[in-house]
């Protein structure tokens, strides 16, 4: 002890203060992934452990990494300009309205602000705990499955009975089941028991009977097809775009009716059968269309769509996006989506892959809007952040 130094004794403390930020960083990422809710306000808020990260990382010297001068410096601050034009509630007596916004603006622009935490982990620990959770999840559905006996040509059965046993079944969890498929097959080279793990995780993903889902992953292993380095990850990727393509062709058939319609729907509210899933969405992204050509620059100040346009869901990440922060925002999120993948592209494949049938998956459901989706993208977002900006620092 007396041999110690001053300097020698703040060092030490500054590896146990960075050891504990670490621990809690990785300790809340998993949690974060896991498909827990709370009930919050009269509404089921799935992102709400994203705060409490951003609480632990603040613990460091210098917590975030915002370039100024910048597109992302523009992008932390369009929302909160977005927010204040939700003052408009309070002067109009609406203060359920501006709550509900106020609500929205903070879990947005907690997620929003991992793209900007300096980060303890590595990007292979944080890809590995998603496959991980990802075929944890794959054989609690199994084991389900098999206890209640259910039939697994019967589609509604699977949806309908296990729904009540497991936790956002089917078609929310799926959105980490998804970019799990590529990730594994990434980590296979080294660990051959993965390969396992990516054909766990694609039954699963098949039994969802989640016709989204399927043309995410047929399209996530096609990318991977084409431009995986490895001969044997290539041929495996062959095999599963095949096992994907034995689904109910039927059930593919209708996705047909949605793109054939939309013209025409969009014309005639009354071609639509609203009691369809092809049908209700489009009537609801119709609705959404309009009242942002009313508020075209600010949206509804994040009031979500069971408030603004009375649907339940937007059923799209992209619409949902559009409504709450108008049309400006909308392109830059765009842009930035642009250069995620972009980016990702050069530092792996796979992560591309698990990225862009994540982006797919999220035409037609809501994505990072959820605490787990958030989590994936902002995150997987910081990760390209600093590959970018280490790649320009090596060539200046």
């Amino acid at each position: 002890m007396h041999g110690q130094t001053l300097l020698d004794l703040e060092r030490n403390d500054t590896v146990r203060s960075l050891f504990d930020i670490q621990f809690g960083q990785k300790l809340l990422i998993i949690v974060s992934l896991l498909p827990l809710s709370i009930n919050f306000f009269g509404d089921t808020v799935n992102a709400n452990y994203t705060l409490i990260l951003l609480v632990v990382s603040s613990l460091h010297r210098n917590p975030l990494n915002i370039p100024k001068k910048s597109f992302f410096f523009y992008v932390i601050i369009f929302p909160l300009i977005i927010y204040l034009t939700s003052i408009r509630y309070l002067l109009n007596f609406e203060i359920y309205s501006f709550l509900r916004a106020s609500i929205s603006f903070v879990l947005f622009f907690s997620t929003l602000m991992l793209s900007f935490i300096h980060l303890k982990f590595s990007l292979e620990f944080f890809e590995k705990s998603i496959v991980v959770l990802s075929v944890l999840y794959s054989l609690w559905v199994v084991i389900t499955i098999y206890i209640y006996n259910i039939p697994l040509s019967d589609g509604v059965a699977l949806k309908g009975i296990l729904r009540q046993y497991v936790w956002d079944w089917p078609q929310r969890y799926i959105i980490l089941l998804l970019p799990s498929l590529f990730l594994s097959l990434k980590y296979s080279k080294n660990d051959k028991r993965y390969y396992l793990a990516t054909f766990v995780i694609s039954v699963v993903v098949i039994l969802s009977y989640t016709r989204a889902a399927w043309i995410s992953a047929i399209f996530g292993f096609l990318l991977i097809f084409l431009f995986g380095s490895f001969r044997k990850k290539m041929i495996f990727s062959f095999f599963l775009m095949t096992f994907f393509a034995l689904i109910p062709k039927e059930s593919l058939v209708k996705y047909s009716r949605l793109l054939s319609t939309v013209s025409t729907a969009y014309e005639n509210r009354s071609q639509l059968d609203e009691s369809s899933s092809e049908g209700s969405r489009l009537l609801i992204w119709k609705d959404i269309g309009e009242y942002v050509s009313r508020s075209p620059f600010f949206g509804s100040s994040y009031l979500g769509a069971s408030y603004a346009v009375q649907h339940g869901a937007a059923h799209s990440q992209y619409f949902d996006v559009l409504l709450r922060v108008g049309w400006f925002y909308f392109v830059l999120i765009v842009f930035l989506l642009l250069f995620c993948t972009t980016e990702l592209f050069q530092m792996s494949y796979y992560s591309f892959a698990a990225l862009s049938s994540f982006l797919l998956y999220g035409i037609f459901h809501e994505t990072w809007k959820l605490s787990y989706g958030a989590v994936y993208f902002f995150i997987t977002l910081n990760y390209t952040l600093r590959s970018y900006y280490g790649r320009i620092r090596r060539l200046l």
